[in-house]
């Protein structure tokens, strides 16, 4: 796992590479969450920040000149060319939607499982406890997958990728933001 945890951070290795081990990282969630305990806070801050940091949002458009409007198409011929889509062998090109992607089925994957983990203890729990009961205290679930998350990186991971949602020009990063957005509704907090 450290080594995992070392790749994908890493600026100098090709971005195939690094959006790679985060896949590792996120069938290793969806196979067994629970091995992925010791560093889950760190993994899900590492992600946020990766999408906080590299993800590229639409740019606004606005009516202007002739000349600002040539120099927009000078931009957009520019874009064309940019081998950042085509080309995610290269090396310290953290822009590349490849990377993002990797990270948002990561978020989903572990979420998911925690999700899933929680729901299982609290149905765990009333089956154990099928009597009604008037009680004054709330009734919760001790020790929660969800608990494993430090709760304000939930916050974050909610207003992350709900800005990754609305902006990123890479309409499969944002989908996938949308759908880990649903997913984070199902954890209890």
């Amino acid at each position: 796992m450290p080594r995992l945890l070392r790749v994908f951070p890493n600026r100098n290795l090709a971005t195939v590479i690094r959006s790679s081990s985060l896949s590792i990282l996120a069938t290793c969630a969806d196979t067994e969450w629970r091995a992925l305990l010791p560093w889950s806070n760190d993994l899900i801050a590492s992600c946020l920040d990766l999408l906080r940091l590299e993800s590229v949002s639409h740019q606004p458009t606005s009516e202007s000149n002739p000349s600002d409007k040539l120099n927009e198409d000078n931009e957009e011929r520019d874009d064309e060319q940019t081998p950042t889509t085509n080309e995610p062998t290269r090396i310290n090109d953290s822009k590349h939607p490849a990377l993002r992607r990797a990270a948002l089925v990561f978020l989903g994957l572990i979420f998911d499982a925690l999700a899933k983990a929680a729901a299982e203890a609290l149905e765990a729990q009333t089956a154990r406890h099928p009597e009604i009961r008037m009680t004054t205290t709330r009734h919760t679930v001790s020790a929660t997958p969800s608990a494993a998350v430090d709760p304000s990186l939930i916050t974050s991971a909610k207003t992350v990728l709900n800005y990754i949602k609305h902006t990123d020009v890479d309409s499969l990063a944002a989908h996938q933001a949308g759908e880990v957005v649903q997913i984070l509704r199902q954890l209890p907090m």
